[in-house]
């Protein structure tokens, strides 16, 4: 199965790739629908739109890009726009929940984000941030932290830890 795409960028139909929980693909159109489209990979359909997330501004011809990240799972869209997480139930699209004073990246590091079902990641470069959406619960970690499911990997020394999220 392959997904249309936008016959001058070929990029996915509605816009880049933000985001990925399987099956779906979270793409932002903001210079033309300017709405973040949730399009199921299987079917090649769009199964949703929304407003672009909360801080994501329209990209006009002569704005620079503006920098922002996103993430999903099951249970959650997480992005971060400029210092600020936010993130939002998916399965109501409801109340925005937000979170300023993320860590700033290190010079060179491209930020990334992961979520999980308990816990949604935003990694820096020698500074990771994971955050219990539930509890507001929120830890700096000096270094990478991913989340997946009910997963939560990190670097420990030379290696990884593993644990499972009850």
């Amino acid at each position: 199965m392959s997904l249309e795409t936008g016959v001058k960028t070929g990029e996915p139909a509605g816009g880049p790739a933000v985001a990925f929980s399987y099956p779906h693909l979270f793409a932002a159109d903001r210079a033309n629908d300017k709405v973040l489209r949730i399009i199921d990979v299987e079917t090649g359909r769009v199964t949703a739109e929304h407003p672009l997330p909360e801080g994501v501004r329209v990209q006009r011809m002569q704005d620079p890009d503006q920098k922002w990240y996103a993430a999903a799972s099951g249970k959650w869209f997480a992005w971060v726009a400029g210092d600020t997480l936010r993130w939002t139930p998916r399965d109501s699209w409801g109340s925005v929940s937000v979170l300023p004073g993320v860590p700033k990246p290190d010079k060179g590091v491209s930020p990334w984000m992961t979520a999980g079902n308990r816990l949604i990641t935003y990694n820096a470069g020698a500074i990771s941030f994971l955050l219990d959406p539930v509890t507001g619960r929120r830890y700096k970690c000096p270094d990478v932290v991913l989340a997946a499911g009910d997963w939560l990997l990190w670097k420990n020394g030379d290696g990884y830890r593993l644990a499972n999220l009850r």
